[in-house]
Formats: C-alpha cells, sequence, structure tokens
C-alpha cells in the first residue's frame, strides 16, 4: 500500500457548519476523497480517486470554467 502523505486531512469549500458544502480529503492508500454534504448528516455524494486523477479532474473543472466565462 502507498504511503498517506497526510493522513486524514481534510480542506472544505466553506466554512464547517455552512451547507451545502464540499470536503477534500486524503484517505488510506494515497487517495484523495471529495464529499458534497448537502445539509447536515446528509451525504449528496462521494468521488475516491488517486491523486493523479484528483489533479486531472482539478485540471479539467479550470479548463470548464475558462472556456465557459462570460465575456
Amino acid at each position: 500500500m502507498k504511503e498517506n502523505r497526510a493522513p486524514n486531512t481534510s480542506w472544505s469549500l466553506r466554512r464547517p457548519g455552512v451547507y451545502p458544502n464540499i470536503l477534500v480529503g486524503t484517505m488510506e492508500g494515497d487517495l484523495i476523497q471529495i464529499v458534497n454534504f448537502r445539509h447536515p448528516g446528509f451525504v449528496g455524494g462521494s468521488l475516491l480517486m488517486s491523486r493523479s486523477d484528483a489533479r486531472l479532474l482539478a485540471r479539467r473543472i479550470n479548463q470548464c470554467l475558462d472556456e465557459t466565462r462570460r465575456s
């Protein structure tokens, strides 16, 4: 199993207690998890992926935002 670079560390889009919110965190095996909380106690969905896929996803999100911005 790969070494976990930052065990059980998470970052949120908004401050805790503000919903909807999304958490991005590290998981065992050097994986990245993205969890969407619609409201307290309700997970609207989650993704679990490798670091390389997470980087590619971030790139694609930025590409989408850049190519669809208003003039």
